[in-house]
């Protein structure tokens, strides 16, 4: 399901790369992420999707490797990437 996100001419077209370096950062992320009503992906480095909502799914991927985050909806999009910035978790992909 959360894989029907990333098909579509409705797909963001801007990512958020984040690397996670404290676990704190990873709950506080998914808290965010929770808040939210679209659904939103994160994408691993080896192309591994899990739903950014589930804490046991984000912190199945590899960490120490820079992920990517995205979603349909441009506003929730704003939104975690602002949260992502604010934290230093973040940076754009290109």
């Amino acid at each position: 399901e959360i894989a029907q996100c990333l098909v579509g001419s409705e797909m963001c077209k801007e990512t958020v790369t984040v690397h996670f370096e404290k676990i704190t950062d990873v709950k506080d992320f998914v808290i965010q992420a929770e808040k939210l009503p679209s659904k939103i992906a994160i994408i691993s480095h080896n192309n591994y999707i899990c739903d950014a909502k589930s804490l046991m799914g984000v912190f199945g991927l590899d960490l120490s490797q820079p992920a990517k985050i995205t979603t349909a909806n441009e506003d929730d999009y704003n939104t975690l990437f602002n949260f992502c910035v604010t934290r230093g978790i973040a940076s754009i992909a290109t």
